[in-house]
């Protein structure tokens, strides 16, 4: 755990240890914001609903465990602004257990390096922390805003172009195509384009050097198909991967019999930005007030009450003999000052003081 100083929100260390990760290769695979109650409400028993009235911090998960910056198999990185200075922290593990979130936001990215944060903390040398201007809310979103802004992901739905033999039937190609993609299930969805290459294919249709020679040449009947492959959410870098692999193989070692000749888009048609998948998670019950919020309450008004009886009861009694009109209405007072009457009092702070900062 390591914090920057002075109440500083930028830390010298921290972005070399980005920095470096970005060097190495290293990625974000997923950005978890999470909100946890605020220590000294939480004591109260107090336990807002409204992410303003709760702790926030930001936690990093690495594409892939790191062994470096004298800690060994660290994977989260997790960032919270603190009264005083941004704290971060490497560990292996989530570092707040599940049971202490009230919210977790969790977004998956197929590519996401730290280079964007590191610019983003380099840009704060001179921010410290100030309530309601910078603080744990307003950073951990601020953080949060920023990661997914510069976040991609693989679009689920890729259109491929393939050029088969002229005879090889649609539900040929589909099982084919499913036979070599690891994630299942994919749906294919196969459509007709050319059905001879003695002519030439779309301007709109994309065909690797290897797949133009050989349409080209027009050696044997050849169709030319597109295909739309559509992976469940999350697997879109794994389902590229896989049509990448077959697109390079133009050996057809991996392809062999019937020519099946497979041309991925232009990058630009594979990737989006945002998250690949997104999930919130609240279990908020509802319930702001818990029982030790009552219990201390009705504590502290008997206490309260009860001192006031006795200072008032004191008083009186130093008052008497005196015949003033001020010491008259004291004492016409202190016959409603009885225990029966303290405890109502005592009952009806508890209930009344909520309304009253829900209210306010």
């Amino acid at each position: 755990v390591s914090v920057a100083p002075n109440g500083h929100v930028y830390d010298a260390r921290l972005v070399e240890v980005l920095y470096t990760l970005d060097q190495q290769g290293v990625s974000i695979e997923a950005v978890m914001l999470f909100t946890t109650p605020l220590s000294h409400l939480g004591f109260l028993g107090i336990n807002p609903s409204r992410g303003d009235e709760q702790h926030i911090g930001v936690s990093l998960k690495m594409s892939k465990s790191v062994n470096s910056f004298r800690y060994t198999g660290w994977r989260y990185l997790t960032l919270e602004m603190m009264a005083n200075g941004l704290m971060w922290t490497l560990s292996e593990q989530v570092p707040v257990e599940s049971n202490e979130y009230i919210q977790l936001v969790t977004a998956t990215f197929d590519d996401l390096g730290f280079r964007p944060l590191a610019r983003h903390l380099s840009s704060l040398k001179d921010v410290t922390y100030k309530v309601r201007a910078v603080d744990c809310q307003t950073v951990g979103v601020d953080f949060y805003k920023l990661l997914t802004h510069h976040g991609r992901h693989i679009v689920p739905q890729i259109k491929v172009s393939l050029v088969t033999a002229a005879d090889m039937k649609a539900s040929d190609i589909q099982s084919k195509l499913q036979a070599f993609l690891t994630e299942e299930p994919v749906e294919v969805r196969v459509e007709a384009l050319l059905q001879s290459c003695l002519s030439a294919p779309p301007a709109e249709v994309s065909l690797n050097p290897y797949a133009d020679v050989v349409w080209t040449a027009c050696s044997e009947p050849l169709q030319l198909v597109s295909a739309e492959v559509i992976s469940p959410p999350g697997y879109g870098k794994q389902l590229l991967m896989d049509l990448s692999a077959l697109s390079d193989d133009n050996s057809n070692s991996r392809l062999k019999g019937s020519t099946f000749i497979i041309s991925l888009p232009p990058a630009g048609d594979l990737w989006a930005y945002g998250p690949a998948t997104f999930q919130h998670y609240d279990k908020h019950d509802g319930q702001i007030f818990s029982m030790r919020f009552f219990i201390i309450i009705a504590t502290v008004s008997l206490l309260i009450t009860s001192l006031l009886y006795f200072l008032f009861k004191r008083h009186c009694k130093n008052s008497q003999g005196k015949t003033s009109a001020h010491s008259q209405r004291e004492l016409l007072l202190l016959p409603a000052m009885t225990p029966k009457n303290i405890c109502t009092m005592a009952a009806l702070l508890p209930l009344v003081l909520p309304l009253c900062i829900r209210i306010f």
